[in-house]
């Protein structure tokens, strides 16, 4: 995750040129001869007072900024959960940076226990900040609790990371269903 941090944070064209300049800069004072640079005391102390206030400001910008970043993806709840023309919707609150088409894993916590449930796909971002996300996959229990409003919207949860065995039994049940449906089409005709 430090990684993507770093990536975020270096990605801008500014960068770049910034490492090229002070490269120069170092390059040049390294060339000079060592006769035309020289400090005194006097302009030594207020050079050590800038550098080391600009490596304060620096970490603490670095470390701020990690802790903004880390937390972005972090408690993505779903506000409400709305029935349009028998499809549910999901509005989730929490989301920064989306891209739509996105899929999500939603869970439903029972007892402090996250529980996955299913797959979510963001389709829609409300002007109020709402992101909208239509099911691609419920589990069949705790789909019926949705349309049964027994599920309420506070007790689920929506992450960024989709787990293997819950991808596995979607997977398996799409493929079952899309057999029978051929299975019933054969038979019909």
């Amino acid at each position: 995750m430090f990684n993507s941090y770093l990536k975020f944070m270096l990605k801008s064209s500014l960068t770049i040129w910034w490492g090229a300049a002070t490269f120069a800069i170092e390059v040049i004072g390294l060339a000079l001869p060592t006769q035309i640079i020289s400090f005194n005391k006097i302009w030594l102390l207020p050079l050590l007072f800038i550098v080391s206030l600009s490596l304060f400001i620096g970490v603490t910008v670095l470390y701020k900024g990690w802790n903004l970043y880390s937390k972005a993806y972090e408690g993505i709840n779903v506000a409400q959960i709305i029935k349009i023309e028998n499809e549910q919707v999901f509005l989730l609150k929490g989301l920064r940076n989306i891209c739509l088409g996105s899929i999500l894993e939603i869970r439903r916590v029972i007892e402090g226990v996250n529980i996955p449930i299913g797959f979510i796909e963001l389709t829609n971002q409300n002007d109020n900040g709402m992101v909208q996300a239509k099911p691609i996959w419920i589990m069949p229990g705790h789909l019926r609790d949705i349309e049964t409003h027994s599920l309420s919207a506070e007790s689920l949860l929506v992450s960024q990371n989709l787990s293997k065995d819950m991808f596995q039994r979607w997977l398996n049940e799409s493929t079952e269903t899309r057999v029978n449906d051929l299975i019933k089409r054969g038979t019909k005709s």
